[in-house]
């Protein structure tokens, strides 16, 4: 019933919570226009730090600014930091890193100065598992941005302030109400056929998720651990059906990740300095 997108997700999109992280950039122009490609369920830009080529995932969902693997970072000249960070993943393992700054972050043609990073540490026990790119890009890259997801066309466009004129016209839609969390997840609450949950918008999620807790809770009908419902009210919109996988999420208030079979059929936009989201029309 369900593409098989989802195998890769439980191990890479636990160690997806880093940490935060402040971030300075200056693309060449005030709308930067990236592009994207697709590679079971991930979302990926292709970039460089000193002519080191390297692919990043781009996700809402993954705390702090840039997290690259061990082996990517052995590659490209960074300031280290001295700091150990230790943070804790979706399913409840802790696992370190150090942090680090890079001068120099390019993708396609703009260039991102004085990025914060952190060493993608693996959990206890391997849990985490192996990221299926080079690093990734946080909710904290995107947040000083009006960040418009453009799957179809395969474009990324970053407003700057600036350029809010221009958002307005490319982020027409509805507009979801976001509500705060302690970790700066994009957070809302969704009505589906069995009842209310919180969802995190997820770019980096293969899938979308329900927890298995939340599933349980509610005693979702499920099928081959997926959860189906017709419906998915979003504020005013209903932007049913759609699946979701049954997976161990352990993510503070969360019963829910919103992820690429939504992006893959919406255009969205994250207004970061403003928090909204808007579903484009």
């Amino acid at each position: 019933m369900i593409s098989a997108a989802t195998a890769g997700l439980q191990g890479y999109r636990a160690a997806a919570i880093g940490a935060i992280f402040s971030f300075a950039a200056q693309p060449g122009d005030a709308a930067t226009a990236l592009s994207l490609t697709f590679e079971n369920g991930n979302v990926l830009v292709s970039a460089r730090i000193d002519d080191t080529p390297m692919r990043l995932i781009v996700d809402t969902g993954g705390k702090g600014t840039l997290q690259l693997t061990a082996a990517t970072l052995s590659r490209v000249h960074v300031d280290r930091k001295p700091d150990t960070v230790t943070r804790i993943d979706a399913i409840g393992n802790p696992y370190q890193g150090s942090a680090f700054e890079v001068a120099e972050l390019a993708i396609g043609d703009a260039v991102f100065r004085n990025v914060a990073g952190f060493l993608r540490g693996e959990a206890a026990g391997g849990v985490t598992g192996a990221l299926p790119a080079d690093g990734l890009l946080g909710m904290e890259f995107l947040r000083p941005y009006v960040a418009r997801f453009d799957y179809a066309s395969g474009k990324l466009t970053l407003f700057q302030d600036d350029e809010r004129d221009g958002a307005a016209i490319a982020c027409r839609g509805r507009q979801i109400p976001v509500i705060a969390h302690p970790l700066r997840f994009w957070l809302s609450e969704a009505t589906t056929d069995h009842g209310r949950f919180r969802l995190a918008w997820d770019s980096g999620a293969t899938y979308s998720v329900i927890s298995a807790d939340a599933a349980r809770a509610a005693a979702l009908p499920l099928e081959d651990d997926f959860y189906r419902t017709s419906s998915l009210l979003l504020g005013a919109g209903d932007f049913g059906p759609i699946d979701f996988v049954v997976l161990d999420l352990h993510v503070p208030q969360v019963d829910m990740l919103l992820g690429y079979n939504f992006f893959q059929r919406h255009v969205i936009c994250f207004d970061g300095p403003l928090s909204i989201v808007t579903v484009v029309d």
